[in-house]
């Protein structure tokens, strides 16, 4: 039997660890849209919809904020069944962030360890390839462009577009 042990440098595993950055970028790229939709559906600055999206705690909650906000004003109707595909998105991003992952000693086998499933399930421990990793971004980053489709419509989005957050 093959033993396992956890990876904890990117330089175990640099396919993981960019797959893993490419992930993290496209949600980024992801989160700002619907921190757009705060901004326009509240009528508030980019720096003030992005600190009010960041008080919520998590994203579960954050997209149920947009999603109620969303159901108040109709005219953002349209952007509700993409936040929501984000939103189902987001529980793969919660494995790939939140679980363990583990390597074979001849680095030829990647397994994610889902600490949240029971020992005795078998979404426990599951075989996983950067690759798998680099869908579920591409994935997230088509669900943020059909947002971004959606928000060019709205009025606002290019002056909205060229602030800057850092300022």
């Amino acid at each position: 039997m093959t033993a396992f042990y956890p990876i904890f440098s990117a330089y175990e595993s640099p396919d993981l660890a960019s797959a893993l950055g490419d992930m993290v970028l496209a949600w980024a790229g992801a989160e700002e849209k619907q921190v757009f939709l705060f901004s326009q559906i509240l009528n508030i600055t980019a720096n003030r919809a992005e600190r009010l999206y960041q008080e919520y705690s998590n994203f579960r909650s954050r997209t149920h904020a947009l999603e109620t906000l969303i159901e108040l004003h109709p005219n953002f109707a349209s952007t509700k069944p993409l936040v929501s595909k984000l939103s189902a998105l987001s529980m793969t991003r919660n494995l790939y962030v939140h679980g363990m992952f583990l390597q074979s000693r001849d680095s030829s086998e990647i397994r994610l360890c889902n600490l949240g499933a029971s020992e005795s399930s078998h979404k426990r421990i599951r075989p996983t390839k950067p690759h798998d990793i680099i869908q579920h971004a591409n994935a997230v980053r088509v669900a943020a462009w059909d947002l971004t489709s959606a928000t060019q419509q709205i009025a606002g989005y290019e002056e909205w577009e060229a602030m800057a957050f850092c300022d």
